[in-house]
């Protein structure tokens, strides 16, 4: 704030002021913003601290006390004074101001916000990172069992071969000793009962020999067969129809691992639907097919894990594992 003081000229004299309309006065620093007369050393006036415009005192309607008490020197560095004009901007402003404030301490708040839900997403990230891993070692434990199942299944066969050969030279035995007569002159010669001993003991040995190889056929006959989970349901009521269902899945699985269709024997399902839920789209129940013997394209997958888009396939004992990928 700053009021107009008198300036004499030298001798003495007033400062004169040459004339000027009032549009020359509108444009000066000088003229008053409200009567937009020329302000002169010797009016009484103010100086706006906002728009630095003169004011006349008697224009603004300010009384003479209060233009003395402002016009010394220690209260004028003190005080500041703004014209009608600049109140009602300031009043907006003071108001833009505290509007800007409430909007921070919004901001501020919501960014608080943020940084939580940040930090969740963080903890759930590494969490995420962790079952990743976790699946991922059980996936190599998964690898490692198929390719020790696979050498066990080639054991077995080696097992098997070595097996048919024993039958084989014990079935040429025992035929030779009927041939040559041998039984029957071991039978003479230590009599019934050793006869009868020794032929119990041929065969029980015979029959030890057969159920150990009827199990090794039975294993080979399981090792092409599969089982296929999560396979969509029907919502047929005919029995038949649920079967065609299940079995063109499974042409459609045998399809993608390049197995032919006629290798297919039958499809069963793996227990049964009960109560309410039987015919429930979410009641998946697991689907085996069994394959004919030698069927090519799935030993293929056995020594390793592989995945066959839709189909996740793996291996497990004597059986292949498939998991269709349903929605």
């Amino acid at each position: 704030m700053a009021s107009k003081q008198i300036d004499s000229a030298p001798g003495g004299e007033k400062r004169k002021v040459s004339k000027t309309t009032i549009e020359d006065r509108r444009g000066s620093s000088d003229c008053c913003g409200r009567c937009t007369k020329l302000v002169r050393n010797d009016d009484k006036a103010l100086l706006c601290d906002i728009c630095e415009t003169w004011y006349h005192v008697k224009c603004e309607r300010i009384p003479d006390e209060v233009y003395k008490f402002m016009s010394e020197e220690e209260a004028g560095s003190q005080f500041t004074w703004y014209c009608a004009v600049c109140k009602k901007g300031s009043a907006k402003l003071k108001s833009y101001i505290k509007k800007l404030e409430r909007m921070q301490v919004d901001l501020i708040e919501k960014q608080e916000i943020l940084q939580e839900e940040v930090k969740e997403i963080r903890e759930t990230v590494k969490m995420d990172k962790e079952d990743f891993n976790n699946v991922t070692a059980r996936v190599a434990l998964l690898e490692a069992k198929a390719v020790d199942t696979y050498e066990l299944t080639s054991k077995d066969r080696e097992t098997l071969q070595g097996l048919n050969a024993r039958m084989e030279r014990a079935e040429t035995s025992i035929q030779k000793m009927k041939e040559s007569g041998s039984i029957k002159e071991g039978n003479e010669a230590q009599g019934p009962a050793g006869g009868h001993l020794l032929a119990t003991q041929n065969k029980q040995e015979v029959m030890d020999m057969s159920a150990v190889l009827q199990e090794l056929n039975d294993k080979k006959k399981r090792e092409n067969n599969i089982v296929v989970y999560n396979v969509p349901e029907s919502n047929s009521n005919m029995f038949q129809e649920r079967i065609n269902h299940d079995r063109q899945i499974i042409r459609k699985l045998l399809s993608t691992c390049k197995v032919q269709e006629d290798k297919m024997i039958r499809v069963l399902r793996l227990g049964r639907k009960m109560g309410a839920r039987r015919f429930a789209a979410n009641d998946t129940s697991p689907r085996h097919c069994e394959l004919a013997q030698g069927t090519s394209g799935t030993e293929a997958n056995r020594p390793r894990l592989r995945t066959i888009k839709p189909y996740r396939i793996f291996l497990v004992d004597t059986c292949i594992y498939y998991y269709v990928h349903g929605k």
